[in-house]
């Protein structure tokens, strides 16, 4: 899901400019030997490419404008969590019922100056009718901010294929983003402060021959889902809306009990989706305070829960392996639940 590349929502006044000047470019060309009919041609010209001009441009940001009906999940969920839908909504159909303004005046207009056989009258028209245009652009300013903002949201979410997704889960600053830079080829940041994570970011792995799909996400506060902002509610809507498996990522230097409240929020979803856990930083603890970690989780956890302890970042290329057979046993089964038309879309 994307604008085109190169699309641009000029601002209205520039709108109002350029097709004032592209309609006086094109009355120029109009050839009458006549001195009185030429001016009545022009003037008509004017009309005509003004509104198109400004018709067109309407149209063609309403269009562009990807339908929020038929976006994924994920998509709805992400914009719908980042602005107001309905009023998106009621920008859109605000520029489409403008465009047919214009379209209805440039119509209304042409047949007035039609009976006029004189250049003053004529030019009078036509100014009056700028004058009607300027006045129906202008009123579409806040319904061109609003959709602006909407681009900018929606340029911030990640293009999500259909693949098997994995999404990464954690509190802040536990890892996610190196663990997603260690076993995928993503290009993300990395800093020692945390909430470096602001978006969903996404890492592609190749794994005996399958694609799977990695989400970073931003890091989770011990909180209730009512109580998260919006950066934290990108992390619960995917889990509910894309995510196939989950990895836990824990912090071996934080707060243990906090972050098991967090997997304790997720009971629901570590029921129906399959998932590991990844002890990190194990570098900055103690084996005294690692194993009351794992006996916390082991309280918590499933029986089988399959758990890795390392350091991420001075993980060994056989850790990181065990990890991406993980991820491929976890997974592989996507591409024979989901269907030969998934499989389809892949290769």
């Amino acid at each position: 899901m994307s604008f085109q590349k190169g699309f641009y929502i000029p601002k209205v006044e520039e709108l109002i400019d350029n097709a004032f000047k592209k309609a006086r470019d094109e009355a120029s060309k109009v050839q009458e030997r006549d001195f009185n009919r030429r001016i009545i041609e022009k003037e008509k010209t004017r009309v005509k490419i003004a509104s198109e001009e400004i018709t067109g441009t309407l149209k063609n940001i309403a269009n562009k404008f990807p339908n929020i009906s038929e976006l994924n999940p994920l998509y709805k969920s992400l914009l719908a969590n980042s602005l107001d839908i309905i009023q998106l909504k009621k920008a859109l159909s605000h520029l489409m019922s403008s465009s047919r303004t214009c379209d209805e005046l440039k119509t209304q207009f042409l047949a007035a100056m039609f009976r006029v056989q004189n250049k003053n009258g004529i030019s009078k028209y036509r100014n009056e009718f700028y004058g009607r245009l300027v006045s129906v652009v202008k009123r579409c300013k806040a319904s061109f901010e609003i959709i602006k903002n909407a681009m900018k949201n929606m340029a911030e979410i990640p293009k999500i294929k259909n693949l098997p997704t994995i999404l990464l889960i954690g509190c802040p600053n536990t890892g996610k983003s190196t663990f997603l830079k260690a076993v995928t080829s993503a290009n993300v940041e990395i800093q020692s402060y945390p909430f470096t994570t602001k978006r969903l970011q996404v890492g592609m792995l190749t794994e005996k021959f399958l694609e799977f799909q990695l989400l970073d996400s931003p890091g989770l506060l011990d909180r209730p889902e009512e109580k998260q902002n919006n950066i934290e509610k990108q992390t619960t809507l995917a889990l509910k809306t894309i995510a196939d498996s989950l990895i836990f990522i824990i912090g071996a230097n934080e707060n243990i009990n906090n972050q098991i409240n967090i997997l304790k929020r997720f009971k629901k979803e570590i029921k129906y989706k399959p998932f590991f856990i990844v002890i990190n930083k194990i570098d900055l603890v103690d084996m005294g305070e690692l194993k009351e970690i794992e006996s916390a989780l082991k309280n918590y956890l499933p029986q089988k829960t399959t758990l890795f302890k390392l350091s991420l970042n001075k993980a060994k290329e056989q850790e990181l392996k065990e990890i991406k057979d993980e991820i491929y046993n976890l997974n592989k089964s996507w591409y024979t639940k989901k269907g030969k038309e998934n499989i389809k879309s892949v290769f």
